[in-house]
């Protein structure tokens, strides 16, 4: 009998991870999620837990035991700041790979929207990037620039513009917000300036300010105008970093796809339209399209890749089914 090849994808960032076993068909065996790897803002140690922990989960639903290390034909691997080294020692002891992979995240992101090398793609989770592809292979990747120099449209940006229209709020510099009290209830404020406190004593912030891009987006599906003007911002400064990308690949005119993907993709119709009327301003010609597939599933084709599988209709109907099942690979 002839077992079927397999492969383990990561997709690490700022916030989680996840990690994907399959089937040379695509047929993901099991799925596991962590806390963040994005070693630039977290200790190494804490990037290797969040790894080793996706990892455990992802095997465990897969039906693997514990004892031996899961043998895989391909690892492929995204985790910003994270050495090869630090991987293998945190994932040595679970998953051992013929051939193995450690990249960026942008290349998963973009094969995982389009699931094809041709067009732009705007990533968009606790930092913010965009990439593009013209179909004779020429690449360029603008962004990724970290929160104190870039990130705009990010989850972190998002949250961050959130705590700061609180303050204007509470000292009557802006129009009141819905955000003062969600965030109150959220972190346990007895008031605004709490956050003084609470803010700069944090380690690291920057997770718990990006998990704030989930209550912007609730405020504003509930009505809420200044939490609509945030997301808006980040739809038109996505859509400027696409679109910035797509002008200098010469793309334009093409008709060319483009498209959002990460997190704070699900942030709504606000963001959304914002981010497709400011990529329509550089080419009116360009297909604004909804991403296929999260990073992760990206990362897992690039995997797939490594073994020679070629990604048929077949292959995309089994990724399709897992999509379906667990909704943070849609």
């Amino acid at each position: 009998m002839v077992w079927p090849r397999l492969v383990a994808a990561a997709d690490g960032g700022g916030t989680k991870t996840v990690f994907l076993i399959a089937d040379e068909n695509g047929r993901v065996l099991g799925a596991g999620r962590g806390g963040p790897v994005n070693a630039l803002f977290v200790p190494e140690a804490t990037a290797q837990e969040s790894l080793a922990a996706a990892a455990r989960e992802a095997l465990t639903a897969a039906g693997f035991g514990a004892g031996r290390p899961v043998l895989v034909d391909a690892l492929y691997v995204t985790a910003p700041g994270v050495t090869r080294e630090s991987v293998v020692g945190c994932l040595s002891s679970l998953v051992q790979a013929s051939e193995f992979t450690l990249s960026s995240d942008a290349l998963s992101a973009f094969i995982g929207a389009l699931v094809q090398r041709y067009g732009v793609v705007a990533l968009a989770g606790t930092g913010s990037l965009a990439v593009g592809f013209t179909r004779g292979g020429q690449r360029l990747t603008l962004g990724g620039w970290g929160p104190l120099l870039g990130d705009e449209g990010s989850a972190y940006d998002i949250g961050l513009k959130a705590l700061r229209a609180v303050v204007r709020a509470e000292e009557g510099r802006s129009q009141p917000t819905s955000l003062s009290t969600l965030i109150a209830e959220k972190w346990r404020l007895i008031r605004t300036k709490d956050l003084v406190e609470l803010v700069y004593r944090w380690e690291s912030p920057r997770g718990r300010i990006a998990a704030l891009a989930e209550l912007v987006a609730s405020a504003a599906e509930a009505g809420d105008m200044v939490a609509r003007g945030i997301l808006e911002q980040a739809g038109r400064d996505l859509g400027d970093l696409a679109g910035y990308v797509l002008i200098r690949l010469g793309l334009k005119g093409e008709g060319c796809p483009v498209a959002l993907t990460g997190g704070v993709a699900k942030a709504g119709s606000a963001l959304h339209d914002a981010f497709a009327s400011s990529v329509l301003k550089f080419d009116d010609t360009c297909r604004v399209v909804r991403a296929r597939f999260a990073p992760a599933v990206g990362t897992l084709i690039l995997a797939l890749e490594r073994i020679g599988v070629t990604v048929t209709a077949a292959v995309l109907d089994n990724l399709e089914a897992a999509a379906r099942e667990l909704s943070y690979l849609k």
